[in-house]
């Protein structure tokens, strides 16, 4: 079974079928290369057939990030699945892709790196606190979420012919 951490106790996993659960906090780098702290709750099937234990599990909590637009702290929903198959065995064998070989003399199995694993490969590549967030402007880095700005926004000169165009479009005749 596991404690209040992600470890399985393997002499006491009962044969066949059971669930486990356990909370695990621990921290992660986005994808701008900052901390996030993690906090998770993991729920797992286990199918355990003797020599070999086949765990499914998910796991949901919450990650505290940072906006990559704004850059305002927020707390965002953490979600993800992971499934790990535990070949017991008494030699050391070559590692398969998706087989894990544990020693016949271990006592537990750390379920821990598999969890952060899966959180990680969830992760998304930008982290915005709402769909509709404005962001910083990009001249006086005001919030343009709270505070509107009276930045005027520079004319790339390259659409001036564009912009001399329209006007005499638009002119009356």
């Amino acid at each position: 079974m596991m404690d209040g951490s992600l470890r399985i106790r393997l002499a006491a996993l009962p044969l066949g079928k059971s669930r486990l659960a356990g909370a695990l906090d621990f921290a992660i780098l986005d994808a701008a290369g900052e901390a996030e702290a993690c906090r998770v709750r993991a729920a797992c099937e286990v199918d355990h057939l003797g020599s070999r234990i086949h765990l499914r599990g998910q796991v949901e909590g919450e990650a505290d990030a940072h906006c990559h637009r704004c850059l305002e702290p927020y707390r965002r929903p953490v979600a993800a699945t992971f499934d790990v198959t535990l070949q017991r065995t008494a030699a050391e064998i070559e590692p398969e892709s998706d087989v894990e070989f544990v020693p016949d003399s271990a006592v537990e199995y750390d379920l821990a790196p598999r969890v952060q694993e899966a959180v990680l490969l969830e992760e998304p590549l930008q982290l915005v606190c709402a769909p509709d967030c404005r962001g910083l402007c990009p001249q006086c880095g005001a919030n343009l979420n709270r505070d509107a700005c009276a930045c005027a926004l520079p004319v790339d000169p390259r659409w001036a012919p564009l912009a001399t165009l329209r006007a005499r479009i638009d002119k009356p005749a």
